[in-house]
């Protein structure tokens, strides 16, 4: 019977893993937070989508070249054409030349802004 025992060294810790889930989550659930006030039936997409570029992404990148914003309006037009609620539909509908001048910084917004979009998608 002690032979079928599985030897500690085999034994593998998931807390790790867990601690990542958690982790995954809880960002999810600040990114839904943080996008939501932006969802206003009152307003349109493309004001929602400059209000979330003035008094979020601008704050805290305020030296980024205009033409390299993710919210420039270009991109907007686009956005607002193409409605991508994730970031397979954003690669697949967003034109490459404009998805290739955001600067890497203003990646990380992603995420929020097409959460904008899917609120105003329904």
């Amino acid at each position: 019977m002690h032979q079928l025992k599985t030897p500690e060294s085999q034994i593998i810790d998931v807390k790790p893993e867990a601690d990542e889930v958690t982790a995954i989550i809880a960002a999810e659930q600040q990114t839904i937070i943080e996008s939501e006030k932006f969802v206003d039936s009152s307003i349109s997409l493309q004001q929602a989508l400059e209000n979330f570029d003035a008094e979020i992404i601008s704050l805290e990148l305020p030296n980024t070249d205009p033409n390299k914003k993710l919210l420039r309006p270009a991109m907007i037009e686009a956005l607002i054409e193409h409605l991508p609620t994730s970031k397979e539909e954003f690669q697949q509908f967003i034109p490459e030349y404009l998805r290739v001048n955001i600067e890497g910084k203003q990646g990380k917004f992603i995420d929020k802004v097409l959460h904008i979009i899917e609120g105003y998608t329904f």
